[in-house]
C-alpha cells in the first residue's frame, strides 16, 4: 500500500509486543481508526464522528469522537488514556499509525 491508502492503526503492547489472543482480554482494542491520512488524528469525516476499533475476539466495537479528533471510549476517557481505572491499566499501548500523505501545499486530496 501506498501512504494514504490505509486509515487504521494496529496496537501492540508498550515494549511492541503483539496483543495477541493469547496474550489479550477478549475485549481488548487491537485495531482503530479511520486515521486522517495526512496527520495522526482520528477523522471524524469518515463515519460521521465515530471511530472503529477491533477487538481480540474479533468483535468490532464502536466509539464517538469529539470535534477534535479524540477517540472517546467510556466515562469520558481517550481508549488512548492509560493509568489506573483505564481499558489499558498502568502499560501505555504502542499505536503503529498508518503511512500518511506526506504534506504538499501545491497539491489539494480529496476523499
Amino acid at each position: 500500500m501506498r501512504p494514504g491508502e490505509c486509515e487504521f492503526a494496529y496496537i501492540s503492547g508498550a515494549g511492541g509486543e503483539p496483543l495477541s489472543s493469547s496474550w489479550t482480554r477478549g475485549a481488548t482494542p487491537i485495531m482503530l481508526g479511520p486515521i486522517h491520512p495526512t496527520d495522526i488524528t482520528f477523522d471524524t469525516r469518515v463515519y460521521n464522528g465515530e471511530y472503529l476499533y477491533l477487538r481480540g475476539d474479533s468483535s468490532v466495537g464502536t466509539g464517538k469522537l469529539s470535534a477534535a479528533g479524540i477517540p472517546y471510549f467510556k466515562d469520558g476517557q481517550s481508549i488512548l488514556d492509560h493509568g489506573p481505572g483505564t481499558l489499558w491499566e498502568e502499560g501505555a499501548p504502542r499505536i503503529h499509525y498508518p503511512l500518511l500523505i506526506p504534506p504538499n501545499p501545491t497539491t489539494t486530496m480529496s476523499i
